[in-house]
């Protein structure tokens, strides 16, 4: 990315003081449409607030399709480099005003025209005035900061954006044309090597689950000679589970890891919370998680918070599930961490290790999601969780799974935490090349297609 240096007197004399709405060619809000198609009617790819990290990610495939009126879907198709910000949705605390930038590469997947949802609106810069890609991280800097918050207005229990008084009355610094670029490109390239980093672990995670898939689902784990258990004529013998192979053996969950549960250490009591620098983790924490690795928590408590929870302090490699609003989030703790009551946390042996538990509760989510019951939201005990059948493998083929599956979780988690220290860098360089204080070298990288990842 080249040396940063600090000119910021050179720097600040080439800022002017726009609006947002002065450098925009078009800005509409979206649509929702319906699930139906209808006449005159055109299928259409709909961004959803709740969709915003999913099309950073590139993954349009995942975003749902409906049908909006031919006409408006023409004037409402997005187009490369077109922001999105979500306009309602938010709550007090976190305040809408969400921004992504639609990359080249995420339109060039899709074989539909794409468009925003309701309570969002996309905005079309002009780019003889303005470098989408800088306008974007410079929203992402608002929001981050809460320049826009005061633009948010609470509204039967949700925070809308007053998009108008944002756009047209909000100060929006700038500096040149070619500095907006600069800066821009800088932080494109922390970002994508985030996403790569994203995207490979993805890819080795599909790999351990179709691995356990294949193995421990269809019971084609290799044999002897190497060939597929179940479909070579390997012996099965029948059990509660249905048919399994010889030699497996059926108990419960309860019997195999150890499961606690969690508790809040009174948040009135300074001494749980003041200065604390023990990991407490929420459902909330594992919401934002860019893999199965948890790497830090939003809260810490003290010691004597710790002591006041039931489960103490769980140790490093804990798995994770959420077991309320919603049940079903997964993470293995890297770090020894402290949970709520929004979990059920289990602790493994050597044996049936904790990437092989994970695997385990993808491939029974049903089973425990139909476990859990509420009137105001659903809920599994440990109660009834405790009872849910395990079928045990063999120790060889469980071993053998392991020497597989533990060099993938490894390489997850240091692609992770790389993943972590380019996001610690890119926000403590956001304000500083926001506001001028650092200035980046003039050429810019020669690798690095700003905003974009072919």
């Amino acid at each position: 990315m080249g040396d940063f240096s600090f000119d910021s007197n050179n720097l600040m004399e080439e800022y002017s003081v726009p609006t947002l709405s002065s450098i925009i060619l078009e800005s509409k809000d979206g649509e929702w449409g319906k699930e139906e198609p209808f006449e005159n009617s055109t299928e259409m790819i709909v961004i959803r607030g709740t969709d915003f990290d999913k099309i950073q990610l590139g993954c349009i495939d995942e975003i749902p399709r409906r049908y909006i009126k031919s006409n408006i879907a023409l004037r409402k198709s997005l187009k490369p480099n077109d922001i999105l910000i979500e306009t309602a949705g938010g709550t007090k605390d976190q305040p809408t005003g969400k921004t992504i930038i639609i990359k080249p590469s995420v339109l060039k997947k899709s074989d539909l025209p794409v468009t925003c949802a309701s309570f969002s609106r996309f905005i079309r810069i002009d780019s003889t005035k303005a470098d989408p890609n800088f306008v974007f991280r410079k929203l992402q800097f608002m929001h981050k900061y809460g320049i826009m918050a005061k633009y948010n207005v609470q509204h039967t229990g949700l925070s809308r954006f007053q998009w108008t008084n944002f756009s047209n009355y909000e100060p929006f610094e700038l500096p040149s044309l070619p500095i907006q670029k600069k800066i821009a490109s800088v932080l494109a390239s922390l970002d994508n090597k985030i996403e790569i980093n994203t995207r490979i672990n993805k890819v080795l995670e599909d790999i351990a689950r179709a691995l356990f898939h294949r193995w421990f689902v269809e019971f084609e784990f290799p044999d002897a000679e190497g060939r597929p258990y179940k479909s070579s004529g390997g012996k099965m013998v029948e059990s509660e589970m249905g048919s399994v192979p010889a030699g497996w053996v059926v108990e419960t969950i309860n019997d195999v890891v150890k499961i606690s549960g969690g508790s809040t250490p009174s948040t009135k009591n300074p001494k749980y919370w003041e200065q604390g620098k023990n990991p407490f983790c929420t459902p909330k924490d594992l919401s934002t998680l860019n893999s199965t690795i948890l790497l830090d928590t939003e809260r810490h408590i003290t010691d004597e918070g710790v002591q006041s929870i039931s489960s103490k302090q769980l140790p490093k490699g804990t798995v994770l599930l959420s077991s309320r609003a919603p049940v079903g989030y997964l993470a293995i703790s890297s770090v020894p961490v402290s949970v709520n009551q929004g979990f059920i946390a289990l602790v493994c042996d050597e044996d049936v290790s904790n990437n092989y538990l994970l695997q385990w509760l993808r491939e029974n989510m049903e089973i425990i999601e139909g476990r859990a019951n509420g009137s105001t939201f659903q809920e599994i005990s440990k109660k009834n969780f405790r009872t849910i059948p395990f079928l045990i493998p063999a120790n060889e083929i469980l071993n053998w799974y392991n020497s597989i599956a533990n060099p993938i979780y490894k390489k997850i988690t240091i692609l992770t935490k790389e993943m972590n220290d380019l996001s610690l860098l890119r926000d403590s360089l956001l304000p500083k090349l926001m506001s001028g204080e650092l200035s980046v070298p003039m050429s810019p990288p020669n690798d690095v297609e700003t905003g974009d990842i072919i």
